[in-house]
């Protein structure tokens, strides 16, 4: 009998508050509910029925006292809509709406998310079990009310309108291109099976769509062409949708990291700037003969030097030249300054193809519990050039293998010019200053040292004058009073000069006011494009024809 558990949903609805306005009816089949349904129209409270398939308005749904969701198995297939489920739960426990959630299946028998099940297990929960012979008891008692019910269409002519429904979008999006397979093969069955399908795939396409947005504005040089192809040929199949999200994630990722990494060289540097004679030689063929072929030198290849001998012009030569040949690689560039948020930087590691550090002494020091072993064999698995300055570093790297280990020399008097004449752009350069550069020991900023020191000295004789600041041409026509204060009363002849100059001046100044006015006075009106435009007294008007 089902009697018993209409008692129940009774007591549940004159008390609701007890169980957060929550109940929960299992076992409910399509014949339950509308005897549900009815109950509730007896006992004349105002309800709304939606379904998975049928949602309505969000703001249409509180405004009714009761809300009746029936089928509520049938969100567990979508997870938006089971996004949909938790906030309708959550505003009607909000608002004191009652909600009444139907099911065929119990809530052990449901696999929804921990906090779905959650509310199921502390709402009012109701069991039906069929029994023929209690239904028809039933229906003898709200026999009255059945008869009030509107007539409706035989359903068997509404499935088969939603069918046809359903074959037409079916082909509209076989049109477009995308595999509807799927679809073909429940089209001809149950329609709670093929509305359940509809709504996935439906849900599917749309993400389809955006996924092809996002596909369309990727670096499409940075995806190997035979991955390109596949990306694009799924990208109108439904069933792919998972897959898709995580290879144009992976290749969204590797762009950005690679554009924040290219942003970092300085793109003005190459081997005319540099300078090249005995002293680095050996330094230009190694970075040139690596970026020619960078995976011959997987593994840890070392550069070492003291300050200023142009350690990190080296690796950003690399860099420049490696960007420019190797379209598609995400090389990292790597400074002390460079890294802001260590954890961050650790998890990007797996997206590199290649790595240039500088100072890497310094990085390690600094950030040595982010980098231990099992990141450095990861990192040191790529090709990787790393320049320091400690002599003990090496020591450190002792379990790793080292393929080229290179000691920059103290640069010649060649590559020294190149580095006098960063220094000192605009100055000229004599002869007798280029004769001392053989004599500074060191690199770039001894010689800065020694610019700054040789300059300051013949300043101080006299040999060097101080460069005048050069002022706009304006400026030198400016009218400058000319004031002696050489006669028995100055003050009142400077005062008297300085009077005349403003005089003047402001005289000027009207005149060439009188000039540009007579110029505006001329276009007494001017009609374009239905503007007029009216001048008077020197200001200008706008007005709209009418």
């Amino acid at each position: 009998m089902i009697e018993k558990q209409f008692e129940e949903l009774g007591k549940f609805l004159s008390n609701p508050d007890m169980y957060n306005n929550i109940a929960f009816l299992s076992g409910v089949s399509k014949d339950i509910l509308s005897n549900i349904e009815n109950f509730l129209a007896s006992i004349k409270r105002n309800y709304i029925k939606i379904n998975p398939f049928q949602l309505k308005e969000i703001e249409e749904i509180y405004l009714q006292d009761i809300v009746l969701l029936t089928d509520i198995e049938y969100f567990v297939r979508n997870p938006d809509e089971e996004k949909f489920l938790i906030s309708l739960i959550e505003r009607c426990k909000y608002e004191r709406k009652i909600l009444i959630l139907t099911g065929e299946f119990s809530v052990k028998e449901i696999r929804f998310s921990e906090k779905i099940l959650s509310y199921l297990k502390n709402a009012f929960n109701i069991g039906f079990k069929i029994e023929r012979k209690a239904e028809n008891h039933f229906k003898e008692i709200i026999k009255t009310i059945e008869q009030d019910l509107p007539e409706v269409k035989p359903e068997s002519s509404i499935v088969e309108e939603l069918r046809e429904e359903y074959k037409a979008k079916m082909y509209i999006w076989k049109m477009k291109g995308f595999n509807t397979a799927r679809i073909e093969r429940v089209i001809d069955g149950n329609i709670d099976e093929i509305t359940s399908e509809f709504v996935s795939f439906t849900s599917d396409i749309q993400r389809l769509i955006e996924l092809q947005k996002r596909y369309g504005i990727l670096e499409l040089h940075m995806i190997p062409e035979k991955e390109k192809i596949e990306i694009e040929k799924k990208l109108f199949d439904p069933d792919s949708v998972a897959e898709l999200d995580y290879k144009i994630s992976f290749y969204e990722k590797r762009s950005n990291l690679r554009n924040h990494f290219k942003f970092l060289i300085s793109w003005g540097e190459d081997v005319k700037n540099i300078g090249i004679d005995e002293t680095n030689k050996e330094i230009i063929d190694f970075i040139n003969d690596f970026c020619m072929e960078p995976y011959k030198y997987k593994g840890l290849n070392l550069i070492r030097g003291d300050r200023g001998f142009g350690k990190t012009t080296y690796l950003n030569l690399a860099g420049v030249q490696l960007f420019e040949r190797f379209k598609s690689l995400v090389i990292a560039f790597i400074t002390p300054h460079s890294i802001l948020n260590i954890e961050e930087f650790i998890d990007d590691i797996s997206y590199w193809d290649l790595a240039l550090f500088d100072d890497i002494d310094k990085i390690l020091f600094r950030y040595q519990k982010y980098f231990n072993d099992d990141i450095l064999n990861i990192i040191f698995g790529m090709p990787v050039i790393a320049t320091f300055t400690s002599k003990g570093f090496i020591e450190t790297m002792m379990n790793f293998e080292k393929r080229t280990i290179i000691e920059i020399k103290e640069p010649g008097k060649e590559i020294k010019k190149k580095m006098l004449e960063k220094i000192a752009p605009f100055k000229r350069i004599e002869e007798e200053f280029l004769s001392k550069l053989d004599k500074i020991k060191g690199g770039y900023y001894e010689i800065e040292n020694f610019v700054e020191d040789y300059y300051y000295e013949r300043k101080k004789t006299g040999e060097i004058k101080e460069e005048k600041e050069i002022k706009p041409e304006m400026e030198e026509k400016q009218i400058e009073p000319e004031i002696e204060v050489k006669e028995i009363e100055p003050q009142r002849e400077v005062k008297e000069e300085v009077k005349i100059t403003e005089e003047k001046i402001e005289e000027k100044t009207i005149q060439e006011e009188k000039k540009e006015e007579e110029k505006v006075m001329k276009k007494i009106s001017y009609l374009e494009d239905g503007i007029v435009l009216d001048i008077e007294d020197n200001n200008l008007r706008m007005q709209k024809v009418l």
